[in-house]
């Protein structure tokens, strides 16, 4: 009975759009969040990652997002910088999770050995660079987040909130746009 279940679950993991099922961390359909105009993916990204890790206070994180104010860092008195409120850059990020009292860590290098453990264990989100993905009309994305659910030393597994469905990538191409930073929430 056991492997009949196994084999069922593998079945509909690759009809609901999982494009392996050798990934560590399978995350189901009913906690992805889907991103949403003019571009949510980190926000909606940690939404997905705390509903699986079960972090209740980063449910409709994307949505209530909305809400919040564009994020502005002064220069000097005179000139400031403004971050429309959907852009997620590590930054905003950190201040974001660190007023909800979530508790995360960070990478900032390329730390294989790291990435390779929490990717494995946990999954966790990582930013690319502009130019690594491309919209169906052909417009290329100024930077994206998704979520890395395998990470080894040919290929590059993770969940892209724009469809909220698994895509597998050669490593080249995810060490020539990866930003060098990835984020993973660690459990209450």
């Amino acid at each position: 009975m056991k492997g009949y279940k196994n084999y069922l679950l593998t079945f509909v993991l690759l009809f609901l759009g999982v494009s392996s099922a050798s990934a560590d961390v399978i995350i189901p359909r009913q906690f992805r969040i889907k991103n949403r105009p003019p571009g949510y993916c980190a926000w909606c990204c940690l939404e997905t990652l705390g509903r699986y890790h079960r972090i209740e206070s980063l449910n409709d994180l994307a949505k209530n997002r909305e809400k919040d104010p564009d994020h502005v860092i002064w220069i000097d008195p005179y000139q400031a910088i403004v971050f429309p409120k959907n852009v997620g850059t590590p930054f905003i990020v950190q201040q974001k999770l660190d007023s909800l009292n979530v508790k995360y860590r960070t990478i900032v290098s390329n730390d294989s050995v790291w990435l390779k453990e929490v990717t494995r264990k946990k999954g966790c989100m990582a930013f690319f660079r502009p130019g690594a993905f491309v919209t169906p009309t052909g417009r290329t994305l100024d930077g994206h987040a998704v979520i890395l659910t395998e990470y080894n030393d040919k290929d590059v597994e993770f969940l892209d909130p724009n469809d909220c469905t698994y895509w597998k990538a050669e490593r080249l191409w995810f060490d020539l746009y990866w930003d060098r930073y990835a984020l993973v929430l660690e459990s209450k």
